[in-house]
């Protein structure tokens, strides 16, 4: 899971260019949510570390339960129901 140097690619109806990873879309804000526990990471201080453009690594020191979920439909701001793209032909 990481963020995306292709912001453009979040308004695409198409964005399955990439090789697998998961993008996300508020990365600092999640970043900010699972270093909570540590005084050493505000969103402050995660944001002088992104404009720095290098990796850290910072270990966490609890389990976090991750789930991702595969949908091919979605609602759209109207109500309206949008058919998607089966990436993986799963449907």
């Amino acid at each position: 899971m990481h963020d995306t140097p292709h912001r453009e690619d979040f308004v695409k109806s198409y964005r399955a260019y990439g090789s697998g990873c998961v993008r996300v879309h508020k990365p600092k804000e999640f970043a900010t949510f699972l270093l909570r526990d540590s005084i050493n990471y505000s969103y402050q201080k995660i944001d002088s570390i992104c404009k720095l453009r290098k990796t850290i690594f910072v270990p966490i020191n609890r389990q976090i339960d991750v789930h991702f979920v595969y949908l091919t439909n979605a609602v759209d701001s109207a109500g309206n129901i949008m058919y998607l793209k089966d990436v993986y032909k799963w449907d």
